[in-house]
C-alpha cells in the first residue's frame, strides 16, 4: 500500500484544488477538439435544442450529426463498429379519455446519432456547407511512464468519440491523441493524460475492483458525486506520476461545474477525496514494486 507520505500528498493536492476552486471559476472548456460549432442535423440543418444541444456539445467530436438512415439518405455510410450518441425527443399527443374528452399526454423517446467523423463517403456539398475539416496534427508528447502505469492495470481502453467509462462493457473510451488541444489551463499532453487518468479512476468503481456505487444518469446527484471522485483521483495521479507538481485550474473548474449540481456543498469535496484516495491506492496495487511517481 502507498506510504503515509503519499497519503499526505493526496491530502495536500485536495487542499490545493479547493483553494483553486475559490478563484478559478467554472468556465471549464473541454480540452479536446470539436469540429465546428453548435451541433446541427446533417439533413435538416437545424440546430439541436435543449438537453440534446448540451449533450452533443459536450460529448460529440463534431458539430454535424445524423441518424444512420439520415447519413444513408445522402449517400454516406456510418463505419462498422462506430458507437452512437443518444438523444431524446419530448412532446405531447392527444387521446380520448373514458368520457370521450381529449386530453394531452407527454411522451419521451430516444434516438441514435453519429457524427461526421464516424462516417465515410460524405458528399462534398456537405463538407462545404458545414465547413467540415477533419485533419488534425497530434501535438501531444508520449510519457512512457504514465502509459506503463495505465497498461499495468490491464483496463480495456478503446477509441471513442468522447472520454468515458462504460460500466456495462467494463470499457474505457478515449478520443485519439490528436483530438487534444492546448488551452490556457494546460498543454495538450497534460489534458490527454489527465483525462485518461480521470477515466481510469472511474474504472476502479467496477465489479471485482472497488464496487463503488454511483449514479447512471447525467444530472443525477450520485453521477455528479462520481465526477468529483474521478477528477480528484486524476489530480492526485497527475501529481503522483509527475505530470503536474500542482493541480491545474482545469481540475478546479471541472469540479466547480459538478459541485453546482450538488448545490455547492463544499464538504462533499472531502467526502469525494476519500473515495479518490481509495481509487488511487487501488491503481498502485497493479504496479510492480509499487511504482512511485518521478521525483
Amino acid at each position: 500500500m502507498p506510504n503515509n507520505n503519499k497519503r499526505s500528498l493526496n491530502e495536500i493536492i485536495t487542499e490545493k484544488v479547493i483553494e483553486q476552486m475559490e478563484t478559478a471559476g467554472s468556465d471549464w472548456l473541454r480540452p479536446f477538439a470539436s469540429i465546428g460549432g453548435a451541433p446541427r442535423n446533417v439533413v435538416t440543418g437545424d440546430y439541436y435544442q435543449g438537453g440534446n444541444n448540451l449533450m452533443f456539445s459536450m460529448f460529440a467530436d463534431c458539430h454535424v450529426l445524423g441518424t444512420y438512415k439520415q447519413w444513408a439518405s445522402i449517400g454516406a455510410q456510418v463505419r462498422k463498429g462506430e458507437k452512437a450518441l443518444k438523444g431524446f425527443k419530448y412532446g405531447t399527443f392527444e387521446k380520448e379519455n373514458s368520457r370521450g374528452e381529449k386530453v394531452s399526454s407527454a411522451f419521451a423517446s430516444s434516438f441514435a446519432v453519429f457524427t461526421a467523423s464516424q462516417v465515410d463517403n460524405i458528399p462534398q456539398w456537405v463538407i462545404d456547407a458545414f465547413e467540415l475539416e477533419t485533419d488534425r496534427e497530434d501535438i501531444t508528447s508520449v510519457i512512457s511512464s504514465i502509459d506503463e502505469f495505465v497498461g499495468n492495470t490491464s483496463a480495456n481502453i478503446q477509441k471513442g468519440m468522447s472520454p468515458c467509462y462504460i460500466p456495462s462493457q467494463d470499457t474505457i473510451e478515449m478520443p485519439s491523441r490528436d483530438f487534444f488541444i492546448d488551452t490556457a489551463d494546460g498543454s495538450a499532453t497534460e489534458h490527454y493524460y489527465a483525462t485518461l487518468l480521470h477515466e481510469l479512476t472511474h474504472w476502479t468503481k467496477g465489479p471485482g475492483r472497488l464496487d463503488r456505487k454511483s449514479g447512471k444518469r447525467f444530472g443525477d446527484p450520485a453521477y455528479a458525486f462520481e465526477e468529483l471522485v474521478a477528477e480528484l483521483g486524476s489530480a492526485m495521479l497527475c501529481a503522483r506520476l509527475g505530470l503536474n507538481k500542482e493541480p491545474t485550474p482545469n481540475h478546479a473548474k471541472y469540479l466547480n461545474n459538478w459541485l453546482s449540481a450538488l448545490k455547492k456543498d463544499s464538504k462533499l469535496i472531502w467526502d469525494a477525496a476519500k473515495f479518490a484516495q481509495a481509487a488511487v491506492d487501488h491503481l498502485f496495487e497493479y504496479q510492480p514494486n509499487q511504482l512511485e511517481a518521478a521525483a
